[in-house]
């Protein structure tokens, strides 16, 4: 779960070059190591964005959100990186 997990949010990181970029897996770095670095990069992203969030998301939120979309019985029609688009910009409108 923690690899998808850090696939899909490297490439949701990719697709925004102004505001994020994708740091270095390093020789010898376990997985959770790199979703940590991964996610603090979307949490700076967030926040050049504009986003003023009370708190920064937690990496266990984008494992759970991974674990949610493998375990649906049926195909979700919303992707998992539009998913992780929601996780930092909340948007009640």
């Amino acid at each position: 779960m923690i690899e998808k997990a850090n696939l899909i949010l490297t490439e949701f990181l990719s697709i925004l070059p102004a505001y994020a970029q994708v740091p270095d897996l390093k020789a010898g770095e376990n997985a959770y190591g790199y979703l940590s670095l991964l996610v603090e990069e979307a949490n700076r992203a967030a926040v050049r964005m504009g986003e003023n969030g009370d708190e920064p998301t937690p990496p266990v939120i984008y494992v759970h959100v991974v674990y949610v979309f493998e375990k649906c019985r049926n195909p979700l029609k919303t992707a998992l990186n539009r998913v992780f688009h929601t996780l930092l910009f909340f948007d009640t409108s």
